[in-house]
């Protein structure tokens, strides 16, 4: 099943159908020199993310930084952040830093196994 965007404006938590839960209020401070830089493209970017286009835009990267067809990304391999960094400069915005990845990589790694499946 396909989840449905979310508007941005109203949400400050979304809960996956992988059962992984992001509270943005949480993350906030953490992310907020990211946000800061990428300010600029908001009004570009909450129509991508509202319609969909950006999910699906991430989903064929995913598979793209999915090399060997494994049908998960890893951690070790630099696989995760090859990942994130590539969604956003493919929408010419600022990556977060590794600690940011990963403080977010692990509201997704459930079971702890340093592999995004």
């Amino acid at each position: 099943s396909t989840q449905a965007p979310q508007p941005v404006m109203r949400t400050s938590s979304i809960t996956y159908p992988s059962g992984a839960s992001v509270n943005f209020r949480e993350l906030s401070a953490a992310f907020a020199p990211v946000a800061a830089m990428n300010a600029p493209h908001r009004s570009r970017i909450i129509p991508a993310l509202e319609n969909g286009d950006l999910v699906r835009q991430t989903l064929q990267t995913y598979a793209a930084c999915d090399r060997e067809m494994t049908g998960f990304l890893s951690w070790h391999n630099r696989e995760i952040q090859n990942f994130i960094a590539s969604v956003f400069q493919q929408q010419g915005l600022s990556p977060p830093d590794e600690n940011q990845m990963y403080q977010l990589y692990m509201k997704f790694d459930a079971d702890r196994n340093s592999v995004l499946d």
